[in-house]
């Protein structure tokens, strides 16, 4: 892995703006030294079933869900790769069986930056010989707001069925709130998968020993999805479930009499399950202090009497 370059301490910056700096290089070469799979998964003592997970992201959250996507595969008996969109030339696809991909939209219907390629290789006579054997499910992630919602998944999944690639689970488009059907969409077409693999069907795998878990685990329903508590490293947090995370450091970056203000915060997410990625967004949702409403209220009431 590529060396995270630091900034020395006797560069010409205040300890608040080096730890800023620091902390900004830690998040941009950490994504740029991520290996070409970046889900680890255990040697499996008996035959996996190969998955390869592609994904199309503008800021990060479609790669996020094909890492967890990963994560439940590899539960399940999959031997689970996951792949930028942008490798789409390195990866031996005659050799490929199954494909789920998860796609964000930018702009009005148009591919993100990363997927770009990969939908003007698919458009060539390469990718027609290659991709016809393949089993594929799309994830799409978009906004309502727009026209071309979830565009670019809709397009690669047209495309893959022309490429005579055979669709094993149905497309699903996803709003801004995503959480609840991307997780459904996730065991769905994992379970769809298993179903559809030839290593199920030769008997080379069988569907009890595919899951880490006795179908009637109370952990795990009966047609042998995993819950959420057995996903290594996913939480029950989201944007419907926010974690309240403590304020550790609210520090100002900018020297007084700056025409802006720019603060470096640091957050405890101990207890949380969440991790920070390079090019993760947070949330804030403030709470107003009960006795300063009840004052300005009382005011205003003053004020209309």
């Amino acid at each position: 892995m590529t060396e995270i370059p630091v900034i020395p301490e006797n560069s010409p910056f205040q300890p608040e703006q080096r730890v800023w700096l620091n902390g900004f290089l830690a998040g941009y070469f950490a994504r740029l030294a991520l290996p070409d799979s970046f889900a680890a998964t255990p040697a499996p003592s008996k035959p996996s079933i190969p998955l390869l997970i592609l994904f199309g992201s503008q800021t990060g959250t479609a790669q996020a869900l094909a890492n967890r996507i990963a994560r439940q595969a590899a539960a399940r008996g999959f031997n689970a790769r996951v792949r930028d969109a942008a490798e789409h030339e390195k990866i031996e696809w005659r050799t490929e069986r199954a494909l789920l991909m998860v796609t964000s939209t930018y702009g009005d219907g148009d591919m993100p930056d990363n997927a770009q390629g990969f939908w003007e290789w698919l458009q060539t006579e390469t990718a027609a010989g290659a991709l016809s054997h393949l089993r594929f499910a799309i994830l799409a992630l978009g906004d309502r707001n727009y026209a071309e919602f979830c565009g670019a998944g809709k397009k690669i999944d047209a495309r893959l069925e022309q490429l005579g690639a055979n669709r094993f689970f149905n497309r699903v488009d996803c709003d801004v709130d995503y959480e609840a059907e991307a997780s459904a969409w996730m065991d769905a077409a994992l379970n769809a998968a298993l179903e559809s693999s030839p290593e199920l069907e030769s008997g080379l795998v069988t569907k009890r020993e595919s899951v880490n878990l006795p179908l009637n685990s109370s952990t795990g329903s009966t047609n042998g999805h995993i819950s959420a508590a057995t996903d290594i490293g996913s939480t029950t947090f989201s944007k419907a479930n926010p974690f309240p995370a403590p304020l550790l450091k609210n520090i100002c970056l900018n020297k007084s009499g700056s025409g802006k203000e720019v603060r470096h915060y640091e957050l405890n997410l101990q207890g949380s399950g969440l991790a920070y990625e390079a090019g993760d967004a947070l949330g804030v949702v403030p709470h107003n202090c009960p006795g300063l409403v009840d004052e300005v209220l009382h005011a205003l009431r003053c004020t209309c009497a």
